[in-house]
């Protein structure tokens, strides 16, 4: 108790700095809630549509935060062998997280994981809109899914999550396109990559 007590000082300062790194909106990731019910809706509702759908495989492609919150979400959420075993799923889709940025090992993890672009969604998750890696991993899925899909069917299984809504290679590559996106709710780029999870 005595050197809790002595930390007392310190801990008021650390609450007192949080407040005003929020009060100058350096801490978006603190307000997402309250900024995003309406894409929480459309969230629940895309989910809702691809589990009637019959999805079987969704890939996120990411890289750093982006990868490793949901990473960390599946681990946390999942059950044990989830991709492995249908029963251990049940009804919902495998989950594929890409954060690797060589062609070679992505072209054999669609093959290996026998993926079928008319049953797989793809996420790309690039908070900036200009993470290379994510960008080159989209441009290879893009062609991968283009092989099976026509245009119009390919982009009804991606959606993208990002920061800005009209910047980046990410945006100004897919703008005019029929694709979701989901931009992550905050001002001045104030959230961090593992925090729009």
């Amino acid at each position: 108790p005595a050197r809790i007590e002595a930390m007392q000082p310190t801990i008021e300062q650390a609450i007192r700095t949080i407040k005003a790194w929020q009060a100058q909106g350096r801490l978006g990731y603190r307000a997402m809630p309250n900024q995003s019910e309406a894409l929480l809706d459309e969230m629940i509702t895309h989910v809702r549509k691809i589990m009637d759908a019959c999805v079987t495989d969704l890939v996120l492609l990411g890289m750093g935060g982006q990868a490793l919150g949901n990473i960390t979400l599946q681990e946390a959420l999942e059950q044990e062998l989830h991709n492995v075993f249908a029963q251990a799923r049940g009804r919902y889709a495998r989950v594929h997280i890409i954060d690797n940025a060589d062609a070679r090992f992505l072209k054999r993890y669609l093959d290996g994981k026998q993926l079928k672009p008319e049953t797989t969604d793809v996420y790309i998750s690039s908070k900036s809109g200009t993470t290379v890696e994510t960008l080159a991993n989209a441009y290879f899925i893009l062609n991968w899914m283009a092989e099976t899909l026509d245009e119009g069917e390919l982009y009804k299984h991606m959606v993208i999550t990002t920061n800005d809504k009209e910047e980046g290679l990410l945006y100004e590559s897919l703008k005019g396109k029929p694709i979701r996106m989901w931009y992550i709710p905050t001002k001045h780029n104030s959230v961090e990559g593992r925090y729009s999870v």
